[in-house]
């Protein structure tokens, strides 16, 4: 064995021994804080031990700001709010899907499922996201106020959006590549030249629940075809004229992106709508830490 270890391998090796130590096994916030750091290393995300409660927490660095938020049982919550930890989702509530879901392929108790799920957030049942305090952290999101010192104008694909600055990087690898490819691939020039309206950042809560939409740190975009008539782009759409079976929408009826465009973008960091069981076709997100969770 090499006499000199390196620094950061010797702090690696003792911060599992303390996880081991203090909490009886390798606790699963030392996977999620790695997986943070990989999937965000433009930011600083430091893991720090509190002994007094007990429990992990991260101080994150980000435009000038400094947050601490704990793990506790798979959430990340600031200390005010770990007495009430179960009213928060885990930070990573779904694994995002390789492929679209055929929705001939469901049974009888996942549909049904789905719209007790639907029911349950129409009704303003669901649980408040623990990952906003990440994105807040993250994007100097706390307040309208503060995001707004954020957002810039970005012409992408020939569209006038407005997006957090961080996401400028991505999105212009995401034109460049999809640009070139339509030099020789027809589907997708096609495809560019039937878009239509895009929007990027919106202050605003997800329709019918109690949480703000990633639209709100303007860390998504939705692209719109001109042709809105044709296909079917969004589930709630769909299930104002078809409240029960909305989930059985053929996938042909559906708009769906090549899929070379959703792999270009899956490649640089965003996760496409149109995967989730719950689909929104429209919607691309920002989301590098799901895709290392799931594995992309």
């Amino acid at each position: 064995m090499p006499k000199f270890v390196p620094a950061l391998l010797i702090m690696l090796i003792l911060s599992r021994s303390l996880f081991s130590q203090e909490t009886g096994s390798i606790d699963e916030s030392w996977y999620f804080t790695s997986l943070l750091q990989k999937a965000y290393p433009e930011k600083s995300i430091n893991p720090i031990y509190d002994r007094t409660k007990a429990l992990w927490s991260i101080l994150i660095t980000a435009h000038d700001k400094t947050t601490l938020l704990y793990w506790k049982e798979g959430r990340l919550l600031p200390s005010s709010l770990l007495d009430s930890y179960l009213d928060f989702d885990p930070i990573f509530t779904y694994t995002y899907a390789d492929s679209v879901r055929d929705p001939k392929t469901f049974t009888a108790a996942e549909i049904e499922n789905l719209r007790t799920i639907v029911d349950s957030r129409l009704k303003g049942s669901i649980k408040k996201k623990s990952s906003d305090f990440l994105l807040n952290a993250l994007y100097n999101g706390e307040s309208e106020d503060s995001i707004l010192t954020r957002i810039v104008p970005f012409i992408f694909l020939g569209k006038k959006i407005i997006i957090h600055e961080d996401l400028l990087p991505a999105l212009k690898r995401v034109q460049t590549r999809l640009n070139n490819e339509a030099k020789t691939d027809e589907q997708i020039k096609t495809f560019l030249e039937s878009l239509g309206n895009m929007s990027g950042y919106n202050w605003r809560d997800i329709r019918d629940i109690s949480s703000r939409s990633t639209h709100s740190w303007g860390i998504s975009i939705d692209i719109l075809p001109r042709k809105m008539n044709v296909y079917e782009i969004y589930w709630m759409w769909t299930k104002d004229i078809n409240e029960q079976n909305w989930m059985k929408t053929s996938l042909k009826l559906r708009w769906i992106p090549p899929e070379k465009v959703i792999s270009i973008f899956e490649e640089e960091g965003f996760v496409w709508g149109g995967k989730w069981i719950i689909w929104d076709n429209m919607h691309f997100e920002y989301r590098p830490d799901i895709l290392l969770y799931s594995e992309k």
